[in-house]
Formats: C-alpha cells, sequence, structure tokens
C-alpha cells in the first residue's frame, strides 16, 4: 500500500484505473506483453517518494496451467542504488585524480600488461597511452632499458599482494 499508493477502495479494480505513487510507462501493455510472451519484465525505478525498486512483472499462471493475470512485485534497493551511487561517484573523482596528476599513473593485469595508463605519459614519455594498453612493459620500447627492473619490481608486488610504488628514471 505505501510504495504503490493503494488504498482499501483499490481492491478488485483493474490495476489500469489505480493511480499508482510509481512511474511506470505502459504499465497495460507490458503486462499484456508479459501474459503474452510468458516472460518477466525487470526495471529499476524511483518512487515518488525518491525511493529506488526494481519492478518485476510476471505471467501468473494458475494451478492449471492457465494465465490468469500478471504479478506485479517491487524489490527495495535503495541501499543497494545509494551504494552504487557513492561507488560511482569516488570513481569519478579517482579518474579526475589520476587523470590530472602530472605523474604517469600505470595499472597492470596479472599477466603484467597495462590496463590503465593515465594521460601524464603523453607528456612525460611522448606517446599516446592507448599505444601500451594491453601490451607489457618489454613490447614497449621506450620502457625496455627497465624493463626488467619493473617487471621484478611489479612481480614483487603481485607475490606479496601489497600496493608498491616507486619512481623509474628513463634517459
Amino acid at each position: 500500500q505505501n510504495v504503490l499508493g493503494l488504498i482499501p477502495t483499490d481492491i478488485g479494480r483493474s490495476v489500469t484505473n489505480i493511480r499508482l505513487d510509481i512511474p511506470v510507462k505502459n504499465l497495460e501493455k507490458t503486462m499484456e506483453q508479459v501474459m503474452r510472451n510468458l516472460t518477466t519484465y525487470k526495471t529499476t525505478i524511483q518512487s515518488q517518494k525518491l525511493r529506488w525498486y526494481e519492478l518485476r512483472i510476471r505471467p501468473y499462471i494458475t494451478e492449471e496451467k492457465k494465465i490468469d493475470g500478471a504479478v506485479i512485485s517491487l524489490i527495495d534497493i535503495d541501499d543497494l542504488k545509494k551504494a552504487e551511487n557513492n561507488i560511482l561517484l569516488e570513481a569519478e573523482k579517482y579518474r579526475t585524480l589520476t587523470e590530472n596528476a602530472p605523474e604517469v599513473i600505470v595499472r597492470f593485469d596479472k599477466d603484467l600488461k597495462f590496463i590503465y595508463i593515465s594521460p601524464s605519459v603523453k607528456k612525460a614519455m611522448n606517446i599516446e597511452p592507448e599505444l601500451m594498453h594491453g601490451k607489457t612493459v618489454g613490447q614497449v620500447e621506450l620502457l625496455k632499458p627497465i624493463a626488467s627492473q619493473l617487471v621484478e619490481f611489479l612481480e614483487i608486488s603481485l607475490k606479496t599482494k601489497k600496493q608498491q610504488s616507486g619512481e623509474f628514471t628513463i634517459e
């Protein structure tokens, strides 16, 4: 009742004749498609009270295997959605920080291939970050003089599972 804005007199009425407190476009059409195709419809919606829900619509099938309407369910995902938004905000802050830092910041995968290279590599090494992506240190011509030292440094990080930081000079 609270989420949908239902009142006692709504019982027995068609859902299309009820003004719901949730923003669902083409609810009747969606319900018809779900019943016709025997599928489940899922979407994320935000209520008028600004809470997030996952809306699911599925056909209601009787024990006699007849389709007798649709079941609408709302799952409260407000805390999950807020946590997701916080993660996205933090990721954006991190991206902004790394992309504007004067230092070259890189990330490697477990095979020691570049998976992130900050844009400052262009200024520091005169190489486009995209040209390094997916390559190992030894595959990047400018890094060959320090490749063995850098690989050793990275392998220690992988073995100890601890974050490492260091400075390398390329002449």
